[in-house]
């Protein structure tokens, strides 16, 4: 879902290999510029993958820049600040893990992380399959849920 407010300062994703194969911007296939929409501090998603990372959490790496657009024959154009933050992929799982092998799922916009029984299609809905869906287990996300709903505290707290 994009996020554009009333101010038309859209979001935008550069795909630099979307027509050429393996192409990269600095080791980068994506990057994402977002208009931080519900933010005006334009604080909360940099600080928060700043944070994530001081604590050692893998999290996309987050900055910040000033967007313009250039179009022969026309006078360059400001389209405003935006939080340039890595795609998280094949290259990002790379980085991180040192390979891109396992389940990766994008989870759209939830409330919470529901339990809704064993049958993937009950989630389909919500969350994307990003890794390739011939070698990664979806079901991992299901025994995931399943496990942060009926745990014991202590289960929890010694298997998390």
């Amino acid at each position: 879902m994009v996020m554009i407010p009333p101010d038309g300062k859209k979001p935008y994703k550069f795909d630099f290999d979307r027509f050429r194969d393996e192409q990269t911007f600095h080791g980068f296939k994506k990057l994402n510029f977002i208009n931080c929409f519900r933010d005006p501090s334009m604080l909360r998603d940099k600080l928060t993958y700043d944070l994530m990372q001081r604590v050692s959490v893998p999290a996309p790496r987050a900055t910040f820049a000033n967007l313009y657009l250039t179009i022969e024959g026309k006078p360059r154009e400001y389209l405003g600040l935006y939080v340039v933050v890595e795609q998280v992929d094949s290259v990002f799982l790379q980085d991180r893990f040192g390979n891109s092998d396992g389940l990766l799922i994008k989870g759209e916009i939830l409330d919470d992380l529901e339990y809704r029984g064993d049958n993937w299609e009950k989630y389909a809905h919500d969350y994307e399959l990003k890794s390739d869906e011939n070698t990664s287990d979806p079901s991992l996300l299901i025994k995931f849920l399943k496990f942060v709903h009926q745990s014991s505290d202590e289960q929890f707290a010694a298997e998390i």
